[in-house]
């Protein structure tokens, strides 16, 4: 089917696909540029790339999702305006692997699975590109690569959380100070993960995502330290800090003690204290940290008061996006339809509602000619 799709738009076939995971943060959220632990898993969702190569000097890239189709030249310009939309993305994954690395020409069929929207889909698109791009490229140096485009160049000040799952794929115990981290699975559990989709388009650029990130800058300027990937090693509040301060960072020192109780949690298979220390997370994203919004809230709330549910948080940056859910397994098919239908009665309109299902990091298959 891709193929006729490709041949239709481009009049050739591709020469190998790159996928690229979207994830999910189960606990540990707005840590990561702190320096902070996080507990990303990447998912089946994700991003597809098709790509065959031309010696150009264009890259011709169309995107399903926004149906529509750009040429970039490889010879960049470093004044070009910002267009504010998906092809920044592309320009600053051109910018960020082009010093060191050689870019051919091409052409690029994107496609991005229905429901990976809000799951990080701006990191799944650049580690994808990157891979897509320069295939030679080891998984933490396309981490830092598409990390570099999308904060550098696009200008959201997130952190690498996204990229390292994406690239090295599975459930991961991540320090972000030092990018050390350890496996985790839900596998052989009595558990599953449901993903909860508010559908509140959640761009990071455009909300107040960027705001925390200052915020947490004017912390650390406040307690002498010149990084703000220092704040997770601090030890306590100070107390002369502003109240909306001592707030976002009580969030972040709380979250990372919540990351280590849950990788604890997991050990020991206490499913139930791993729920409730979702629920806790959400709390304090809410309250502490403001990044939640009314359709998170009530999606949280709803999937919290379910049998069979035993933790629920936002996941992500906030500000819209998903939701996560801790389960018993085969529960959701309960309490999917109940959550559904009190979403909608206050919202309009149904959530997107579905498991998760985890995956490797991003993964280059080559056609052969006959598959052609």
């Amino acid at each position: 089917m891709i193929d006729r799709k490709f041949q239709s738009e481009f009049g050739s076939s591709p020469d190998y696909k790159v996928f690229a995971p979207s994830r999910i943060n189960l606990i540990g959220e707005h840590t990561d540029y702190c320096g902070g632990e996080c507990m990303p898993f990447a998912t089946s969702n994700g991003t597809d790339f098709f790509f065959s190569s031309n010696d150009s000097g264009t890259l011709e890239v169309y995107t399903e999702r926004f149906k529509e189709r750009h040429a970039f030249a490889l010879k960049l310009s470093k004044t070009r305006r910002m267009s504010l939309d998906w092809k920044d993305y592309v320009y600053g994954v051109l910018f960020a692997i082009s010093d060191e690395h050689k870019v051919k020409g091409g052409q690029i069929f994107v496609r991005q699975s229905i429901g990976s929207a809000g799951l990080a889909s701006s990191a799944s698109f650049c580690v994808g590109l990157a891979k897509t791009l320069c295939p030679e490229l080891s998984p933490f140096d396309l981490a830092k690569r598409s990390w570099q485009a999308e904060r550098s160049y696009v200008g959201v000040k997130c952190g690498i959380m996204d990229q390292i799952s994406i690239s090295l794929g599975g459930g991961l115990n991540l320090k972000a100070k030092d990018l050390s981290f350890s496996s985790v699975s839900l596998d052989n559990s009595d558990c599953q993960l449901v993903i909860l989709d508010t559908l509140v388009p959640r761009e990071l650029l455009s909300s107040n995502y960027n705001n925390r990130y200052e915020e947490m800058l004017e912390v650390a300027e406040a307690i002498g330290l010149t990084r703000v990937d220092s704040l997770a090693g601090v030890d306590r509040v100070p107390q002369n800090l502003r109240p909306k301060l001592k707030a976002r960072l009580r969030h972040v020192l709380t979250e990372c003690e919540r990351v280590k109780r849950a990788a604890k949690a997991i050990e020991m298979r206490e499913w139930r204290v791993l729920g409730f220390l979702m629920n806790q997370s959400h709390a304090s994203l809410r309250d502490d940290y403001e990044v939640s919004c009314p359709e998170l809230d009530t999606i949280v709330s709803l999937a919290q008061a379910q049998k069979g549910v035993l933790g629920a948080r936002l996941t992500g940056g906030g500000f819209g996006g998903c939701a996560i859910a801790l389960c018993q397994k085969n529960s959701a098919q309960s309490w999917q339809k109940v959550v559904e239908e009190a979403y909608r009665e206050v919202f309009g309109y149904n959530p997107n509602i579905f498991e998760a299902n985890f995956s490797q990091g991003v993964k280059l298959t080559r056609f052969s000619s006959e598959s052609k």
